[in-house]
């Protein structure tokens, strides 16, 4: 029989989660994003002190890693040394025999281009957390998605996020966990559950079953005046 107690404990903390992280992004008024690993079933929160962020490839079936990441902020960098290459060797000021650095607009922009470095929070409220053993996470759907990531998908870690703004806004996302066997296999017998968020009040509510949400529409009229 499943321990329903540990089952419920464990989706409320999903769902206090989001409503913290929500809360961390308005006071400490920085970015921040729930990273969910589908495959261990773990998940954790991350920030940047980034002013402005890309929520990455809508049609990529998975976010990146940490090592897509890394290889990406090193591909910007190799990219971005060509045009400081272009602007030749500094100039030397005959007045003081000091170097002066050529530059140009593409350069001075250099750090709003760059891709934003994201670091697990770390506190005593915050520590990777982890499903309960018998429950998995079966797909996860942020507005920054065009389609559902699922646990399913062709990657060692397939990794979904959700964003978090200092303005007061979380993703509308859509999170199903189901019951899993023994053998890590999917229990089709159990109810799945559905986790989604209101994004405006920075809250999440759970429902039994597999219900679809649309994250890209308003699920309802009192989300957009709110």
């Amino acid at each position: 029989t499943r321990n329903s107690s540990e089952m419920s404990n464990s989706l409320n903390r999903v769902a206090l989660d989001i409503r913290a992280a929500f809360d961390l992004a308005v006071l400490t008024q920085r970015y921040h994003r729930l990273v969910f690993d589908l495959k261990t079933g773990s998940y954790w929160l991350e920030t940047t002190d980034a002013k402005m962020i890309s929520l990455g490839d809508e049609h990529s079936p998975v976010d990146p890693t940490e090592d897509d990441e890394k290889e990406l902020e090193e591909k910007f960098n190799t990219e971005f040394q060509k045009y400081k290459d272009v602007m030749g060797d500094d100039v030397s000021d005959p007045a003081s025999d000091s170097k002066i650095p050529r530059t140009s607009p593409v350069i001075l922009a250099a750090k709003k281009l760059q891709r934003p470095r994201w670091t697990e929070v770390e506190s005593l409220e915050w520590s990777k957390r982890k499903l309960l053993s018998s429950l998995a996470f079966k797909d996860i759907q942020a507005e920054h998605h065009n389609q559902k990531i699922s646990m399913e998908a062709p990657s060692d870690h397939p990794r979904a996020f959700i964003y978090f703004f200092p303005q007061g806004y979380v993703e509308r996302a859509v999170i199903h966990i189901r019951f899993v066997n023994g053998d890590g296999s999917l229990d089709e017998t159990q109810k799945p559950f559905t986790i989604y968020t209101w994004p405006y009040r920075g809250e999440a509510e759970i429902e039994n079953g597999y219900i679809e949400i649309d994250v890209r529409e308003a699920k309802d009229s009192e989300e957009e005046d709110s």
